[in-house]
């Protein structure tokens, strides 16, 4: 039986994964809307082939603003936000249509296992990762959020919140991602640009001090607080790339204030070196 539930997915080019997530949840939520950021390839052909309402909407590097509108077209009080390469897994379904058909709270606390690397590191990861991924719209501030790429939506005061009790592999989401290292480098190329933008401001200043300490906190969370040592070399190269990921942000938000508040496309990058060339001849 079909849970008065809207899931609503976000996605780009996402051909790869978007079956599976979608084959997940559509048996028993009673709506599924799919926010297609222009996907070149076959994800928005993939969604409306499993019953979902796909709605197009432009690339936006603020994904929070794709994904308010797909809450705002959906039917149902009860939300439930996912990415693409996000599934639910049997025992998770259960724990959430319990939740709702006993009425125990507004917002839902889901427990995620983030796989990366072609496995699984559970201690790097921070399994479980608590995400606040299911609720009535109704008891959140959805046009209240923090993060343009890493989402959380505000809930208003005084609602019920559960977290919902994590056991692997059979009560989780699982969340498949950054299956190899070409594909994280990609992808931490693209969130830290979005993230220098939202952080950068005109004020924006840091020494080279606090730039290396600031990815050293980020190895250390990772591989030492988290444990991710135990988790073998998966463990140790995560911890690696977060290092840099953090490091980048950095690089980037000085990228944006030497080109006066704007991150510079390649060829104004380029054009700006020549012109450097130009006025050293000059000289």
């Amino acid at each position: 039986m079909k849970q008065p539930i809207s899931a609503v997915f976000i996605a780009r080019n996402e051909e790869m994964v978007i079956g599976p997530s979608l084959d997940a949840v559509k048996e028993w939520v009673d709506e599924i809307i799919l926010m297609d950021m222009q996907s070149t390839d076959a994800t928005a052909k993939i969604g409306r082939d499993k019953g979902a309402q796909v709605i197009e909407t432009e690339m936006v590097w603020n994904f929070g603003i794709a994904r308010t509108f797909g809450i705002r077209k959906a039917k149902n009080q009860w939300i439930l936000l996912l990415d693409a390469d996000e599934i639910v897994s049997a025992g998770l379904a259960e724990e959430i249509k319990n939740a709702i058909n006993h009425d125990v709270a507004d917002l839902l606390f889901l427990p995620r296992a983030n796989f990366a690397l072609s496995g699984f590191g559970p201690f790097e990861s921070g399994f479980p990762e608590y995400q606040s991924r299911c609720f009535k719209k109704d008891c959140m501030r959805i046009d209240d959020y923090k993060g343009e790429v890493h989402l959380t939506y505000l809930p208003k005061e005084g609602i019920r919140i559960k977290k919902l009790v994590a056991a692997f592999p059979k009560t989780c989401l699982y969340h498949i991602t950054n299956p190899t290292f070409e594909f994280l480098i990609d992808k931490i190329n693209r969130y830290s640009t979005a993230e220098a933008m939202e952080q950068y401001s005109a004020t924006y200043g840091f020494s080279r001090l606090r730039v290396i300490l600031s990815g050293l906190k980020e190895f250390w969370v990772h591989y030492f607080v988290r444990k991710g040592y135990r988790d073998g070399w998966r463990g140790f190269w995560l911890s690696i790339v977060w290092f840099f990921y953090k490091v980048l942000i950095f690089g980037k938000c000085w990228e944006i204030k030497i080109n006066k508040g704007n991150y510079p496309t390649v060829s104004n990058a380029r054009d700006q070196m020549l012109r450097y060339i130009a006025d050293a001849l000059k000289k």
